[in-house]
């Protein structure tokens, strides 16, 4: 349990890291949002689909 959210809350970050590099140039996007994909993945189902299904990750991704 404590690993699930762990990996969730790893998963966020990544997430609003990778968002935020859209935006700033030296920041990379892609990495952070395979990280977040692969966190998530491993967490919950549901937050994998949630992820895979935005259009930030289906475009730069």
């Amino acid at each position: 349990m404590l690993k699930k959210s762990l990996f969730i809350l790893l998963g966020g970050l990544s997430f609003v890291l990778g968002t935020v590099g859209i935006f700033v140039p030296l920041l990379p996007t892609v990495p952070f949002y395979l990280l977040t994909a692969y966190l998530w993945l491993n967490s919950s189902d549901r937050l994998y689909n949630y992820f895979t299904q935005t259009r930030y990750y289906q475009t730069y991704v």
